[in-house]
């Protein structure tokens, strides 16, 4: 039976049928979704005695309507339709003739609480905001993670606390550095919301990323008031503040020159500042934000964190040893900080194709894991989409989110039979050494596949056919000119091709 709640985000994305012409598809969202916090509001009687939907059918011009409902509405809700840019939208509207004919049809819409609970509005909201992420896959690339990748992102976190939460009586404090459109976030409400009330926090450059993850937590029913507008890395909105859960997804390949300046100044504060351990190259932010969320983590005695990133490739083993990579590296897994490395299929996101990593941190490690990291190859758990949107072509089911979940709570480093997906790794496996004449630099660089089977059709070719990248310190013997990075990070390669390039 179709969800109620589809049926209704449907009826509400019907009105882009006005909309054609005068605006492109992708700027569908950016009229259905204040239009709808709009009414919600207002059927729930937020927005003071002014009704939008009466002064327009008394008569009354619909901008000077429009400003009337927001001079009278709560501060903080006249912020969040001013942020969703509602004006600028309304405007345009009217230019076009449309703005009486768009309000007409978000009259018709009863989205009382009576009519429309929390849920379900919340259920609508979501939908509409996927539905205009994926017409819009630049926007989508950089301020929309998925379903699915959240979903799995919020799952590895908080699923081996399943029996801990059910016990906790306090709120959980949840954040998110770089929210985006806010659904890494209600990810983890998700997930964790249905074992402990949950507190959620989140910061975005892009006023109207943060103002989209407002309206979403409102539409859920939810307090936005911890959602804040900013660059996390040179404006923490949220200083001194330590979180239970935290996720991100930040853009790959981002730059922070234009905040150089406040980032080296906090880094010189070494341990007393957020970036301490080091700073990466200037063309890549990655490390940053992950120091920023390791920075907010509750002390162990306190009941310590966990966290999930989402990266590519690049900060694994990007910068030669003393790079400020490689000593951010050393300085995480020599405080035995990474839990859990996921390779994760080719084309799962909207606006690249490129393989991606999920990196699961913690300073509560169970005593069993202490001094290793679990390392997953999952370039293989996906289903293919009937319809690609954008580069994205995959996706992962529910099915796979939890087989993942279940190989990482079960790996161990003596168990022979397991399949070859999860490896227990130590932490020392991780450091290698460079000699540069009389020089000898230590770094630290993680190369999942350099501890799995090269993909091979059907089957697999043990790592031991062909020569590493790195040297350990007790480095396997091998003969033959080694390969380069690039080779042992294509699964697609086959062990008789990678064989032919030695």
């Amino acid at each position: 039976m179709r969800d109620s709640s589809q049926d209704l985000a449907s009826l509400i994305w019907s009105t882009a049928d006005l909309l054609r012409g005068p605006f492109r598809a992708s700027e569908y969202g950016s009229v259905l979704l204040p239009f709808t916090v709009l009414r919600r509001l207002e059927c729930r009687n937020l927005l003071g005695s002014q009704s939008l939907v009466f002064q327009v059918h008394a008569g009354t011009d619909p901008l000077e309507a429009l400003r009337a409902m927001h001079d009278h509405a709560p501060a903080e809700l006249a912020d969040l339709l001013a942020q969703l840019d509602l004006h600028a939208i309304a405007s345009q509207l009217a230019e076009a003739g449309l703005l009486t004919l768009v309000i007409a049809r978000f009259a018709a819409l009863n989205l009382s609480e009576q009519a429309v609970s929390d849920a379900e509005m919340g259920s609508v909201f979501d939908a509409l905001v996927r539905r205009s992420a994926e017409t819009t896959a630049g926007f989508a690339g950089e301020h929309f993670t998925p379903p699915d990748v959240t979903a799995l992102l919020a799952t590895l976190i908080v699923a081996p606390d399943a029996t801990r939460l059910a016990r906790r009586t306090a709120p959980i404090r949840v954040y998110d550095p770089v929210c985006g459109a806010g659904g890494s976030l209600m990810a983890l409400w998700a997930a964790a919301g249905q074992l402990s009330p949950v507190e959620l926090f989140g910061q975005d450059l892009n006023h109207t990323s943060s103002a989209l993850t407002s309206a979403t937590l409102l539409m859920h029913g939810l307090d936005p008031s911890g959602i804040a507008q900013g660059d996390t890395l040179s404006n923490d909105a949220h200083p001194h503040a330590t979180f239970d859960y935290m996720v991100a997804a930040p853009p790959f390949g981002m730059e922070w020159k234009k905040v150089q300046g406040e980032v080296k100044k906090e880094a010189a504060l070494g341990d007393a500042g957020r970036f301490g351990a080091g700073l990466p190259r200037i063309n890549d932010s990655s490390l940053l934000f992950l120091q920023h969320m390791l920075a907010k983590m509750r002390p162990p005695e306190d009941g310590g964190s966990r966290l999930a990133v989402h990266f590519n490739s690049s900060p694994l083993f990007k910068g030669a040893p003393g790079s400020g990579e490689s000593e951010i590296r050393r300085w995480i897994l020599e405080n035995d900080l990474l839990e859990t490395v996921v390779a994760l299929p080719e084309r799962l996101l909207y606006n690249t194709r490129i393989p991606t990593y999920i990196w699961v941190l913690t300073n509560r490690k169970e005593p069993s894991r202490a001094g290793n990291v679990i390392l997953m190859d999952c370039r293989r758990h996906f289903a293919a989409m009937r319809r690609s949107i954008a580069d994205k072509s995959r996706y992962l089911t529910t099915e796979q989110i939890s087989e993942i979940t279940e190989i990482r709570r079960s790996a161990t480093a003596t168990d022979a039979s397991a399949p070859d997906i999860a490896k227990v790794v130590p932490v020392a496996d991780f450091r290698y050494e460079r000699v540069a004449g009389d020089v000898t630099r230590v770094g630290y660089e993680i190369r999942p596949f350099a501890f799995f089977s090269i993909a091979l059709g059907d089957g697999f070719a043990p790592l031991s056919s062909v020569a590493q990248v790195m040297q350990p310190i007790h480095p396997p013997s091998v003969d033959g000119p080694l390969l380069t990075a690039k080779d042992l990070d294509r699964p697609d390669l086959s062990a008789a091709e990678l064989v032919r390039r030695r």
